[in-house]
């Protein structure tokens, strides 16, 4: 993130978290800027949606930024712009699966890395700056289902769209999970968190 990037992020946050006519301002700003008219458009076609989809995703993604931004669950690691297009990368691998397109694919493109997050030694990254890193070596499926719980879908209906018992989903999320576990085994700092985060949102 260069210097000019980061001031303007950083006054984006700021205003938002002030409220009132600055965070109003700083939204407008937020939503008819570049990332957001222009780099999440481009990038969600790149993976193969449709206007009409490209549409829904970019309001969920944004709302979705609002929210983390708001709730200081985005610390400032990567910049929003990053932040954006794993978020909305997410939101269309699982929105492939909804639409029961479960054919993907070869790899779909993926949103610019962070360059602070390049390790998972920073103790002051949120869950969801590290996200899109934990879940990397995930195949689609797993990554869908993974989601999908995050979501709080039901293993039935999870199941359903992946042509599986629901008893095969529910193994396979604890399996997802013993990765995931595995992955900060070696990470205290990070362990906690995700345990937190698994509790919390994704059981």
């Amino acid at each position: 993130m260069n210097e000019l990037q980061s001031k303007h992020d950083k006054q984006i946050i700021l205003d938002i978290r002030s409220g009132g006519r600055k965070r109003e301002q700083a939204l407008e700003r937020l939503y008819t800027g570049k990332v957001f008219q222009v780099r999440l458009p481009d990038f969600l076609k790149t993976m193969g949606m449709q206007s009409d989809k490209i549409q829904e995703i970019r309001m969920e993604t944004f709302e979705a930024v609002y929210n983390a931004i708001l709730h200081q669950r985005y610390n400032e690691t990567a910049s929003l712009e990053t932040f954006s297009l794993s978020i909305a990368r997410n939101k269309a691998i699982n929105r492939f699966h909804r639409d029961k397109r479960l054919e993907f694919p070869e790899q779909f493109p993926e949103a610019a890395q962070p360059e602070a997050v390049n390790s998972f030694s920073e103790t002051t990254l949120s869950f969801e700056s590290i996200y899109p890193l934990l879940i990397s070596d995930l195949t689609e499926q797993q990554k869908y289902i993974l989601n999908s719980r995050l979501e709080k879908v039901p293993y039935d209906e999870i199941a359903k769209e992946l042509k599986l018992k629901p008893e095969s989903a529910r193994l396979n999320y604890s399996r997802i999970l013993g990765m995931l576990r595995e992955k900060v085994r070696r990470h205290p700092g990070l362990s906690e968190m995700i345990e937190e985060a698994l509790k919390n949102d994704l059981v």
